[in-house]
């Protein structure tokens, strides 16, 4: 299964719905180039397609696929919240 197709179906058996913002999302997570991503370069790169994002959406967003483990979230020693895929 492809990994956008993985991301979808996560959200969608856990009633989430399927929105413009999370396309943008996932879409940012598949194509960061390192496997680790902060909130911030995920919101960077969503603003580029949607510059009407709040910072605030896309953290929600984050909790949210973490919580139904989607993503993996990790601190490390920055105090920076990063993101993966969860395999």
């Amino acid at each position: 299964m492809h990994e956008t197709e993985y991301l979808e179906k996560r959200l969608i058996e856990k009633g989430y719905k399927l929105t413009k913002n999370r396309r943008f999302l996932f879409q940012a997570l598949l194509q960061s180039s390192d496997k680790w991503t902060s909130a911030q370069q995920l919101y960077e790169a969503v603003a580029e397609k949607n510059p009407s994002v709040n910072f605030s959406t896309i953290y929600r967003n984050l909790d949210t696929l973490t919580e139904i483990g989607a993503l993996c979230k990790i601190s490390k020693n920055d105090g920076i919240n990063y993101y993966a895929i969860n395999h």
